[in-house]
């Protein structure tokens, strides 16, 4: 009896092992307008190989006001291993459960209680976290909602909504200030302690409701620089973590550096690091920029961005290093008036082609060049982003090494014998875009024909397109029996499904033509 109850418990303990948790910010876009806060999504692998996924107690959230959605399953998940990562995808029609919580009135149910509700889903499992992009179609509501979990793809907290208090010991006392969520600068800076008390004897960061035009937000973040007895500390503010290892502002032991071997955090508990699993196309940012008393000579201020292996790698740099993938940088930002102005950066790839992308480097400052500037001047930051290629168009497609033109759906005609071997294997799909993802969703032989299907996501999953292969028997329809000319042919084949590119006298060929006929031609 004892071994049974072991056994038992075994195998209980083994399948709930299998499934996973995980709790991240999810960004749910409705209608252009985000929002963002914290959800649990948990991924299960069934025992025939595929996944379960659930979105546990959905609350759509816009402003004040909050909407109980509920459970979002979906199971049967299909799994496939792309580039070493494991991508799940589904397109469903589902009914939204009720959720855990009790004394909530879950509106979900309610809402594809008629009618089953779109949803589609891909993610990645990758090192112990999940991105996830979700577009559930609420044809009732007149809305599709796109709901992005987790990490990997974007700027954590680039709208500056969130903050968190940091608090030092100076030499002139307490000091504490505000600092946005997964972002940094002086007060929870590394270094010199005699230099930091110093340093961190004023604030340089501060929540503000100043906020760029048509944002949906409610904050932006403000940085000054400061005047230490006429040395300039320019107001400074990173995804990594500053140093603040000298007096003098030129001296490359102050900087902002990223290393994801680090295990240090902040106040909040965020590591001193944004990873990246993309390969964004630019950078774009909000600003707003004061030089309270212009410098003609140093009148810019300055954001840089550095995708990087993950390893140490810092600004100002001390050495040359070899780890970087990608960087975007903008050292010209003027005044405009005082204006706000929206900033876009691209990203320039022009390092070794080896090195593999998992964290950036984003640092922005009141002044490009340090210690310059004057002391009273000021930044503000909002609503920054990394956009991506949404390219989803296909470059080109394949079947059984022969070339078919792109298009939402393809015909493609082959012989019988041909169609018989075919796999999904003989069909090769190419994206436009080099770093889009192609997923062979379906594919089906049956009645003599073969049909596939393939979807195309931008490298951040958030666009996508479908295409659709039929493959028919070139015999099917053939309409005459011609005794000399092949018309253009656009593919030549014998009768047991060799493709030859000329016809010999005597015998029979079937022949595909440039305007799409076939036709059974007798040499």
């Amino acid at each position: 009896m004892n071994r049974f109850f072991t056994l038992l418990c075994s195998v209980a303990f083994s399948a709930a092992a299998m499934a996973t948790d995980y709790t991240d910010t999810i960004k749910v876009t409705v209608n252009g307008n985000s929002t963002t806060q914290s959800a649990t999504i948990s991924v299960d692998k069934q025992t025939n190989g595929k996944y379960t996924f659930n979105l546990r107690n959905f609350i759509l959230k816009a402003g004040n006001q909050q909407i109980p959605v509920g459970n979002v399953t979906l199971t049967d998940v299909d799994a496939y291993d792309i580039n070493s990562v494991n991508t799940l995808y589904a397109s469903k029609n589902i009914r939204i459960a009720r959720g855990d919580l009790p004394g909530v009135t879950w509106m979900g149910p309610m809402l594809s209680e008629k009618a089953p509700i779109p949803v589609q889903m891909v993610a990645e499992q990758r090192d112990n976290s999940l991105y996830a992009v979700i577009n559930i179609n609420m044809k009732s509501l007149g809305q599709v909602i796109q709901v992005t979990f987790g990490k990997g793809y974007e700027i954590q907290n680039g709208g500056f909504e969130n903050y968190r208090t940091e608090s030092f010991q100076g030499i002139v006392g307490a000091v504490s200030g505000e600092e946005p969520y997964n972002w940094h600068s002086f007060l929870s800076a590394s270094g010199d302690n005699m230099i930091k008390q110093l340093g961190v004897s004023k604030s340089f960061t501060y929540v503000s409701d100043n906020i760029r035009p048509g944002s949906a937000g409610t904050h932006s973040v403000l940085l000054t620089s400061v005047d230490f007895g006429g040395i300039i500390a320019n107001g400074t503010i990173t995804t990594g973590r500053l140093n603040m290892g000298n007096m003098l502002p030129t001296d490359n032991s102050n900087h902002a550096s990223l290393d994801i071997s680090n295990t240090a955090t902040d106040s909040h508990g965020d590591p001193f690091y944004t990873l990246l699993n993309g390969r964004p196309d630019s950078l774009s940012v909000w600003v707003k920029f004061k030089q309270e008393t212009p410098n003609t000579q140093y009148p810019y201020a300055t954001v840089s961005a550095v995708i990087t292996d993950g390893t140490y790698y810092q600004e100002p740099l001390d050495k040359k290093y070899d780890n970087i993938m990608a960087e975007a940088r903008n050292r010209y930002i003027e005044s405009n008036n005082n204006e706000w102005q929206r900033i876009s950066i691209p990203f320039e790839y022009n390092y070794a082609d080896n090195i593999n992308g998992k964290a950036i480097l984003v640092t922005v400052s009141t002044n490009a060049s340090p210690g310059q500037g004057g002391g009273t001047d000021s930044l503000y930051i909002d609503d920054m982003e990394l956009v991506y290629n949404q390219n989803v168009n296909l470059s080109g497609v394949y079947v059984k090494n022969t070339e078919v033109t792109p298009a939402d759906t393809m015909k493609v005609q082959l012989t019988a014998a041909d169609i018989e071997s075919l796999t999904a294997n003989d069909i090769k799909v190419y994206a436009a875009n080099t770093n889009a993802k192609v997923i062979n969703t379906s594919f089906t032989k049956s009645n003599g024909g073969a049909t596939a299907e393939y979807i195309v996501y931008s490298n951040d999953l958030k666009s996508n397109a479908v295409y659709r292969i039929e493959i028919a028997d070139i015999a099917t329809g053939i309409e005459s029996i011609n005794s000399n000319d092949a018309r253009q042919a656009a593919g030549i084949y014998t009768t047991d499904g060799r493709r030859v590119s000329t016809m010999k006298a005597g015998r029979i060929y079937i022949v595909r033509t440039a305007d799409g006929k076939v036709t059974k031609i007798a040499k």
